[in-house]
């Protein structure tokens, strides 16, 4: 009996090295909460969830660019979604279970959750999800109504028809349910359980993959016309013939596709803000919490705040004429570029002037709010760290910078030395905006402002313009390709057409969402200072 009780205890205690320990490693909790394990398992939570992200980028990476000869490749595609899904939609469930089980204790009490960056976060949230709800209905439609073809009974698509439905069905579920799980529980502090931890950085990883095979089928022309060039044609010749297909989805998916791109990116950033934080206890913490964790914030002063003035009303309408002109200038000049005459090398340059000379003005008032900081600001006492949204900030940071570089590099290599000189001119703009943007939108949340001064040009009002700038440019970029109408005239030795439209198949949606998150945080930064 005895040597059985010391190998009992010799397997629990191999079994705690080699699987216990090393899936909960993380802080330490509470050690007077008797519920749950000692850690909160977030180091082993992250790392695990790290490692699944990057199997599923290779693998996705692989079999998506094999499915069209290989029917193993095909149906691995379909199982590896639906996979991630199902164990999501599950984590998301179980999250909310606990979730209102601990309502009184996790449920913040107070309302600022509903306030400035949160609330049209959760409402952009909502915009991106049903498009993307609606895109992968299109695609369910047409593969139920696929079920009764009886031609062709040996391709790929009607073999597993049904792998297919369950895959639309279960991404369909995911939307859904991430979209009510996000919108609801944002307003709770959860636990720092480790089946929370784990539940929420797994969502993460599936929000990563989805985004990755979006990219992947954008890149691969999954809707594209030619049908020697669209992935799996041939193996569902049902599929891509119905009149949903080339009529309707093929039509709208210039403008579902961005915004699936921008739910998997704008849903992660609000999940990594419900990640629990470590502390002492597992208690409320007293702060008053808001959208910071999602996008920067000016934090709110312990005084209360004071009756504020109104804008002159020269000053305002004259700010309300210059957005209104300077936008309708950009807007109509990118829609003529791109639809009337694209390959017309007069508009092009005409083009590049325009757009050059909005970007000099946000410059421009980017160094004006510095300006406002120097005058009537004071760095905030303490040592400030990055938070999520700042380093998804980031990230989308060097995705444009990138694609600024490359426009660089078209720039120099055009034969025409005046649309090369301005091409480049353009995208140096950009760059130095993305540089001084960046900055700002991280260091303004470290300011305390002086409420007894005023400017004569409202910082209020030049956060709100460069808000409808990054939008501006967010539409243009999403929803009008310029960049792709670009390939006509930056044409060289280094890029030609076929190049430059890859490059902006890659690299083009961190624009994007950075355009759509500076949006964001300047919105926030106005919504504060008007209360300031």
């Amino acid at each position: 009996m005895r040597s059985l009780s010391h190998i009992s205890n010799l397997a629990k205690s191999v079994g705690n090295a080699v699987i216990v320990d090393p899936l909960t490693a993380g802080s330490a909790r509470d050690p007077h909460d008797p519920r749950g394990h000692g850690s909160d398992g977030k180091i082993a939570a992250t790392v695990t969830t790290t490692c699944l992200t990057s199997i599923g980028f290779v693998l996705v990476a692989i079999f998506q660019s094999e499915r069209l000869n290989s029917e193993d490749a095909y149906i691995t595609c379909l199982i590896i979604i639906l996979g991630i899904a199902v164990i999501a939609i599950f984590s998301m469930l179980w999250i909310s279970v606990v979730a209102h089980l601990n309502t009184e204790r996790w449920l913040r009490n107070d309302a600022s959750e509903h306030k400035d960056g949160l609330k049209i976060s959760i409402t952009f949230l909502w915009v991106f999800g049903m498009a993307s709800v609606v895109q992968e209905a299109l695609e369910l439609t047409v593969n139920v109504s696929c079920l009764d073809f009886q031609h062709e009974l040996n391709t790929t698509g009607y073999k597993y028809r049904w792998y297919m439905i369950g895959t639309n069905t279960s991404i369909i579920l995911f939307y859904c349910v991430q979209l009510s799980f996000v919108s609801f529980f944002i307003r709770y502090r959860l636990g720092n359980y480790i089946s929370i931890n784990y539940g929420l950085l797994f969502v993460l990883t599936t929000n990563a993959v989805l985004w990755f095979i979006s990219e992947k089928e954008e890149v691969d022309g999954y809707y594209d016309d030619e049908p020697g060039q669209a992935a799996n044609r041939t193996q569902d010749p049902c599929y891509w013939n119905s009149n949903i297909t080339m009529l309707v989805s093929s039509s709208l998916n210039p403008y579902l596709s961005p915004a699936s791109i921008e739910f998997f990116l704008l849903s992660s950033g609000l999940i990594l803000a419900m990640i629990p934080k470590h502390t002492e206890s597992n208690a409320l913490e007293e702060d008053t919490w808001s959208s910071e964790e999602m996008v920067p914030l000016i934090q709110h002063s312990e005084t209360q705040p004071l009756l504020r003035r109104p804008h002159h009303p020269v000053t305002h309408f004259s700010f309300i004429i210059l957005v209104i002109v300077f936008n309708l200038t950009l807007l109509t000049g990118n829609i003529v570029f791109v639809f009337v005459l694209p390959r017309d090398s007069s508009m092009f340059c005409t083009w590049i002037v325009i757009d050059a000379f909005y970007k000099l003005v946000m410059v421009i008032v980017i160094m004006l709010i510095y300006y406002h900081i120097y005058l009537y600001g004071k760095p905030k006492p303490g040592n400030h760290q990055l938070k999520p949204g700042q380093y998804i900030l980031l990230i989308a940071t060097t995705g444009t910078v990138a694609v600024c570089v490359f426009g660089m590099i078209g720039g120099i290599q055009v034969l025409d030395p005046l649309k090369g000189f301005l091409y480049t001119t353009d995208n140096t703009f950009d760059i130095i905006i993305a540089f001084l943007q960046t900055i700002l939108l991280i260091h303004i949340e470290r300011v305390n402002w002086n409420r007894t001064e005023e400017a004569c040009i409202p910082t209020d009002l030049l956060c709100i313009f460069l808000a409808i700038c990054n939008m501006s440019y967010w539409i243009v970029d999403s929803f009008i390709d310029v960049r792709y109408a670009e390939s006509y005239h930056i044409t060289g030795p280094v890029f030609d057409k076929e190049n430059w439209e890859d490059v902006q198949d890659d690299l083009a949606p961190m624009l994007i969402f950075y355009r759509f998150h500076a949006f964001l945080d300047w919105y926030i930064i106005y919504c504060k200072l008007r209360r300031v």
